[in-house]
């Protein structure tokens, strides 16, 4: 491989998906509004936890461990 190949697939990696992706996933998978995952929403969950909602994970990457294990139920 050419250093300037690999230089090029070191770059669009550092770069994240493409748009046209993000679009996609949000719009037709998601089905939720592009923007919430290309600018992002800053929330609570205060209120929710105030109403009595209970979390069933509070870290992120625990509930990802989650979705990811293979001992789903």
């Amino acid at each position: 491989m050419k250093d300037g190949n690999l230089f090029s697939k070191k770059t669009q990696m550092d770069q994240g998906p493409d748009q046209t992706i993000i679009i996609f996933g949000a719009r037709f998978i998601l089905r939720t509004d592009q923007e919430l995952i290309l600018l992002g929403r800053h929330c609570q969950s205060s209120r929710l936890e105030e109403e009595g909602f209970h979390f069933k994970f509070s870290k992120l990457n625990e509930a990802l461990e989650d979705l990811t294990s293979s001992n789903q139920s």
